[in-house]
């Protein structure tokens, strides 16, 4: 179990590098994260999609200041 675990969080990270990079950089600055109505997604930011079983996506969290 502990293997398939690792497997995961190695995946997540890489697939989401850029997100990650960005998340770090701003709580650093001191973003917190807020929880907002949920929206599609602004493709032009890094995020992490919530995807429904009809295919729909959606963010229902940001970091603001």
């Amino acid at each position: 179990m502990i293997p398939f675990v690792f497997a995961f969080a190695a995946l997540f990270a890489v697939d989401n590098a850029e997100f990650i990079a960005t998340k770090n950089q701003q709580l650093a600055e001191g973003y917190e994260w807020q929880k907002i109505d949920c929206r599609t997604p602004n493709e032009e930011l890094p995020n992490i999609k919530i995807t429904t079983p009809i295919g729909n996506e959606y963010v229902c969290w940001k970091l603001m200041k």
